[in-house]
């Protein structure tokens, strides 16, 4: 959204039209009631008696063939933190066992003798590459299962991954390797998808190391913790923004906010200001891009750009744990307008595999029309669900909010 505030100026609630209360509306409490539902029994969560894959979770609902796709490795790790999260807040469901039976679904993905652990399982068949981002947030889900039901084994193999991080998929400069292919024993770089090439995104892999050196781990995972960080605040631009990746100069606002999530963790547990004036930077480019309806473009680059769910939730947790640091209602208007754009991004279908669950993007349809993407994602209704708790329950303090980020 185009404004007359300078992009550094946090403080301004200018040209954004309304100010907004973030109380826990009807509408809010209808919306994540079903999330949670959809996530317990709608069939994204594999059930324990289903098939050998119990306890795994599907990326996605296709809502035209009606059918589940990809057992996906990373889905399940930000399933356990959002069980812990949701376990602590009191919500109805057995979080404890689902977590258990995805803690138990992404041990069986260890790629041995590596502890790392391979992207999923696509029609029946094991993918035979290891992706050193979802293994960082497998590793932060793994942590937080053992902290929700006290079993050793999850902190054992969190433990052993983060070590598998840090010695084979980190660089010395703090860059990361992104892909092992298993066949060859190769780290792989493909240009072709963002995500295949080195980027400050990958400095999300910092939040679990931090959680395990902050609880008893070993200092080397601090410093490389840092290295990581220091790496991604290089990449970032005058503007303020992070490119998708090393080779390019496109901003994907989801892989951003992983680096800004990253941030703002690093500073909350360590007290590393230069990582919190980073990420100041980065939420500002993110503030004058959000349109009156609380939608951000997924990329820079043309206004058409689709709209993700997903990259829209993960902008309001930022902006309310930011405004917990640096309290500003501009930040509070943009979480009510981002929160309101999520609400519009809810399935609400006579189909009990896409109800409640959100739809993974908004996408351009030509003149002003735009239509939703048939696909209920797991993830993005995992983000939609924090976001909306988050505008719901706004937390005191920001170094016991931020520990709950996933």
């Amino acid at each position: 959204m185009a404004t007359s505030t300078p992009p550094g100026d946090l403080t301004s609630g200018a040209g954004y039209g309304r100010s907004r209360a973030l109380g826990w509306d009807d509408r809010v409490a209808v919306a994540v009631e079903l999330a949670e539902r959809w996530l317990l029994h709608s069939g994204i969560c594999v059930p324990g008696h289903a098939s050998a894959h119990a306890g795994a979770v599907y990326s996605y609902y296709d809502t035209r063939a009606r059918a589940h796709v990809l057992l996906y490795a990373e889905a399940v790790g930000y399933l356990l933190s959002l069980c812990k999260y949701l376990r602590h807040l009191g919500r109805a469901g057995d979080w404890a066992a689902l977590g258990r039976a995805g803690g138990a679904w992404l041990l069986s993905l260890a790629a041995r003798p590596r502890p790392a652990l391979i992207m999923g399982v696509q029609d029946g068949a094991r993918i035979d590459q290891v992706y050193a981002f979802d293994n960082g947030v497998c590793c932060k889900g793994l942590l937080d299962l053992y902290e929700m039901t006290g079993v050793p084994a999850y902190r054992e193999h969190a433990t052993r991954l983060a070590d598998w991080l840090v010695r084979e998929a980190l660089n010395d400069d703090g860059s990361v390797k992104p892909v092992l292919d298993l066949p060859s024993g190769r780290f792989l770089e493909n240009r072709r998808a963002w995500f295949m090439v080195s980027g400050s995104f990958q400095a999300k892999i910092a939040i679990p190391l931090l959680q395990l050196a902050t609880s008893g781990g070993e200092d080397y995972l601090r410093r490389a913790a840092a290295r990581l960080c220091q790496w991604a605040t290089a990449q970032q631009r005058s503007d303020g923004s992070f490119p998708a990746n090393r080779t390019t100069a496109r901003v994907n606002l989801h892989a951003h906010l992983y680096t800004v999530e990253a941030l703002l963790v690093a500073y909350a547990l360590e007290g590393w200001k230069e990582f919190l004036t980073a990420a100041e930077r980065a939420v500002a480019w993110v503030l004058v891009r959000q349109r009156p309806d609380g939608s951000i473009p997924l990329w820079t680059g043309g206004w058409w750009t689709p709209t993700a769910t997903y990259a829209v939730a993960q902008a309001v947790r930022v902006f309310l744990l930011l405004d917990l640091v640096r309290p500003a209602a501009r930040l509070r208007d943009a979480a009510a307008a981002g929160a309101q754009f999520l609400l519009q991004m809810q399935a609400r279908s006579q189909d009990p595999g896409a109800d409640g669950g959100f739809y993974e993007e908004r996408l351009f349809a030509g003149g002003l029309r735009f239509r939703t993407s048939p696909r209920v994602t797991s993830w993005a209704t995992m983000f939609a669900v924090q976001a909306l708790h988050l505008v719901r329950d706004r937390p005191a303090r920001f170094e016991d909010a931020v520990k709950a980020l996933f």
